[in-house]
């Protein structure tokens, strides 16, 4: 739900135009991750591949497709060779907007996934383990949304269902959005995943080389949701 309403807030162009993107990810490093991490055969990445993917993702929902990153990872004495199990990666627009991610796995602290959104004329800020939103307009209003409700609500189906059957509303909800119709624009496709690796590649890159990696522009440019919703008007006008 934050996410939801600050996409519109933002298409809406209530913070003008976006500046800077802040996502933040930190998860406890269990035994389980610790455990997998360290086996060369199971391993599929490190912190990156893990909470880097969504991140990533929310990066270019607010910011728009990036042309360039820099960043680092550090690698975890107890993982294979390849899973970092920390990551700063900085992504670049074509206006020279930035989206920072860091992304990490920490055996003390607890987890934390928040996300910072400043625009020209305001800006939000999204607890997402809490379900919040907060931040200032363009008019001076105060945002402030704790999501009680829908809190409730989410707690109660998954008191009542488990997470086996919450996986399996999730699947079906899939199904039923991508078959036999076109995706919406807040979908997203594989398009969108591929778009994602190849920042997460470039991040990489850029840890080896010490330099900033440009990141190949897509066939389509696909704009941030407030440059997007600018875009439509212009072209209708």
């Amino acid at each position: 739900p934050p996410v939801r309403d600050a996409l519109a807030l933002v298409a809406s162009w209530r913070i003008g135009r976006v500046e800077r993107v802040r996502i933040d990810f930190q998860r406890p490093a269990t035994p389980e991750i610790l455990g997998w991490r360290g086996d060369p055969a199971r391993s599929g990445g490190g912190v990156l591949m893990d909470g880097g993917l969504p991140a990533c993702d929310l990066a270019r929902r607010f910011l728009g497709d990036v042309v360039a990153a820099h960043g680092s990872v550090q690698q975890h004495p107890d993982f294979a060779p390849g899973c970092e199990s920390e990551a700063y990666a900085c992504f670049r627009d074509h206006d020279r907007a930035v989206a920072e991610v860091r992304a990490c796995w920490e055996n003390t602290a607890p987890s934390r996934y928040s996300l910072e959104v400043q625009g020209t004329q305001g800006h939000l800020t999204l607890d997402m383990n809490r379900w919040r939103l907060s931040g200032a307009l363009d008019s001076g209003r105060i945002v402030f949304q704790p999501y009680l409700a829908e809190r409730m609500t989410e707690r109660f189906f998954r008191n009542r269902h488990g997470c086996a059957q919450s996986f399996v509303h999730e699947v079906q909800a899939f199904v039923s959005t991508i078959k036999g119709r076109r995706l919406g624009r807040d979908e997203a496709s594989g398009w969108d995943g591929s778009r994602v690796l190849e920042m997460i590649d470039a991040v990489y890159r850029s840890d080896r080389t010490g330099d900033e990696v440009v990141v190949h522009s897509a066939p389509v440019r696909r704009l941030g949701v407030a440059r997007q919703s600018v875009a439509t008007r212009r072209r209708v006008a």
